[in-house]
Formats: C-alpha cells, sequence, structure tokens
C-alpha cells in the first residue's frame, strides 16, 4: 500500500510538471513552506508562572546592566497643536536608577527631556528660552499645568527602558479583575465594538500583568506591566493615578538582543490626558558606555532660564481666572514670534506666565 501511494505522489509531480498547467512540485514545497505542517512555536513562559518567577526572568534579560544608549534614535511627535507629524533624530540615554535624556531635532524643532538623581527637565524649541524643571517627588504637579503637557516620571520611564531590575516584592499578579488597565475599553465614552473587546480579552490571554502600587506626593500611582507568555518580552506598560485615571501607557512594538541582554527597540508612548504620542525607536544601541556626567545637567546658556514647575502651578491656581481672561483677548502669536516668558508689565518672578514651547504651532 506504502509503495503504491509513493508511486502515485511520483506520478502527480511528474505530470504536473510536464503535462498540465497546474504545478503540483511548486504547490506541494509552497504548502510545506506556509507553515501549516510547521511545528508551532513553545511558549516561553509558562501560563502557571508565579510573579517572583515573572519578575527574575524579566530581571535575568538585564542582567548586568548599568545604562544603554543609542546615538541614532528617531523621535515622531503628534499631538495637541501639532498639524503635521514631526520627526526628529537625536540621542537617548538611560542610567540606573532612573536618569534619562532624550535629546533630539530636526530643521524646525528640538526638544530635551531628562532626568538626574535630584531633578527632571524639560526644554523646546522653537518657544519661550526657559526650561522647565521639576523634582523627582512634583512630577505629579505636571499634571496641574494650563494647557497640554505629557506627564513623563522618571521612575516609570526607567521601567519601560529596563535600566531598573525589578522588585518581587513590590509586585504581584494581576487577576483580571483586578488589573485597571483591562477596564480601558469599557471607560471609553462610547461602547467599544464587540471585535475590539474580544480582541483585548485574547490578548490578555496569552499575558500576565505585573502591578504595583508606589506612595508618590499625590497619593498612590498604579504601575502595570504586561508581558507576553509567548515572547517573554513586555508588551505594555501603564501608569494610572490615584483615582484611577490613566496618565500614560507604552506599547513595546519590538525587542533586540544587545550583547546578550533584552531591550526594547520601538516603543509608543502615550500622553493620554495630553494628548501627545511619542514613537520611539532605538538604533545602534551600545550597552554599559562610559558615561560622560555633563549630559546628566539640563541645558544651559546666557539665554536660558530655569522655571520650577512649582513657581508655575503656584501662579496658574493664585490667578485662574486672569491667566484665562489675559489668554482669551489677547491674539495668537504669529510662527516667527516666541512667547516671552514674561508679563509686558512685570518681570516679577512670582507673576512670571510660562508659556508651553509647542504653543508656537497653533
Amino acid at each position: 500500500m506504502t509503495g503504491r501511494l509513493t508511486r502515485l505522489i511520483a506520478a502527480l509531480l511528474l505530470l504536473g510538471n510536464f503535462g498540465c498547467g497546474f504545478d503540483f512540485g511548486n504547490h506541494f514545497r509552497n504548502t510545506m513552506q506556509s507553515g501549516i505542517f510547521r511545528k508551532q512555536p513553545q511558549p516561553v513562559l509558562s501560563v502557571d508562572i508565579s510573579a517572583k518567577e515573572l519578575v527574575d526572568h524579566l530581571n535575568q534579560q538585564r542582567r548586568g546592566l548599568n545604562n544603554w544608549r543609542s546615538n541614532h534614535t528617531t523621535l515622531t511627535v503628534s499631538g495637541p497643536g501639532i498639524p503635521i507629524r514631526q520627526k526628529l533624530s537625536g540621542l537617548f540615554i538611560c542610567s540606573a536608577p532612573r536618569s534619562f535624556r532624550l535629546s533630539a531635532g530636526n530643521l524646525m524643532a528640538s526638544v530635551d527631556f531628562g532626568a538626574n538623581t535630584d531633578l527632571c527637565w524639560a526644554w523646546a524649541k522653537p518657544g519661550a528660552p526657559a526650561v522647565l524643571s521639576w523634582s523627582h517627588d512634583d512630577a505629579y504637579l505636571l499634571n496641574e499645568l494650563p494647557g497640554q503637557f505629557p506627564w513623563l516620571e522618571a521612575e516609570w520611564l526607567a521601567v519601560v527602558a529596563g535600566i531598573t531590575p525589578l522588585d518581587s516584592a513590590e509586585f504581584s499578579l494581576a487577576d483580571p479583575s483586578e488589573d485597571p488597565s483591562s477596564a480601558l475599553l469599557h471607560k471609553m465614552p462610547t461602547p467599544p465594538p464587540l471585535f475590539l473587546r474580544q480582541a483585548q480579552q485574547a490578548a490578555d490571554s496569552g499575558r500576565k500583568a505585573l502591578v504595583r502600587r508606589r506612595q508618590t506626593s499625590a497619593g498612590t500611582v498604579t504601575d502595570v506591566l504586561k508581558v507576553s507568555l509567548l515572547s517573554g518580552n513586555p508588551e505594555e506598560a501603564f501608569a494610572f493615578d490615584h483615582e484611577g485615571r490613566l496618565m500614560i501607557q507604552a506599547r513595546f512594538l519590538s525587542h533586540h538582543r544587545i550583547d546578550d541582554m533584552t531591550l526594547p527597540q520601538e516603543v509608543v508612548v502615550d500622553a493620554v490626558q495630553a494628548g501627545f504620542q511619542l514613537n520611539l525607536k532605538f538604533n545602534k544601541v551600545q550597552t554599559n558606555v562610559t558615561e560622560d556626567q555633563q549630559i546628566w545637567h539640563p541645558p544651559s546658556g546666557d539665554d536660558l532660564q530655569i522655571v520650577d514647575l512649582v513657581d508655575v502651578v503656584r501662579s496658574w491656581q493664585s490667578e485662574p481666572n486672569e491667566f484665562q481672561e489675559r489668554e482669551r483677548v489677547q491674539p495668537a502669536p504669529e510662527f516667527d514670534q516666541e512667547p516671552p516668558l514674561f508679563d509686558e508689565e512685570t518681570t516679577v518672578a512670582t507673576h512670571r506666565r510660562f508659556r508651553w514651547p509647542w504653543e508656537w504651532w497653533r
């Protein structure tokens, strides 16, 4: 019987190659290469993995990592007041425990976000000649700023960049009913389509969610890190404020292996409350490089002023009506104008009015 079947297959292959319009040989080879008969990949992680085992797995992926940098980082920005997505190129570097710097630009604009052990900063050009700075404990005040400002917290970014080892004592596995990220679709203003809910359920069935609750000056912040059981890599990271509102979200589009370490290669960061989206792609990554300590200092120069976030928020909260009234009656600046850092009638520090650099696009 086996010999007869073998002769039949051989005859069909010869017939396909020499006697008819359908090529059985190529069809058979393409079918075998299409994956129908190929063995499905086995998950890297077990569905029964514990929180400690999952944390140990993630730490093992980056064991021995002190810092990493990409001198060829691509940043694509979209958000309020930016009519055309801006693509910038520059540098990204991060160092344990929570220092980072992103400096990028193009012919039209430049941005500089960073943090060292003591403070964080943000600067952009064109815009007001000022560097906005704040301490790590005051990061929550970014949500209190007038207008849109992306919430960037160094401790959360350290988890996304993979630069800080995770503490298994701080993380636990989340039950779907306790995972705030699983309820995001249900909190949408309009009910999401059924296929979206089914797609989320299917995705969550192949992932584990690590949850950490930490105390900040503004209350409890909940961090959620979702890890794929199939690849063993992080897929999403979230941060929720003390009222359960989503502040920021990161989606890992790809990872790469550098020096036997698994690091993010492309990440999309959604600053939800501000409406900004940052797409970061890290090329030519180097690990454990010799650090130039000057890189951990904010931009400086004779034409730059340091503006403290606490002063800005305090000024905004003490004179909200006057500020809003002047914003209403003041005409929008032309593209070739840079709005002043201070009011025209005074330069007293208590009355400073910091204008966000991206208002140049409005």
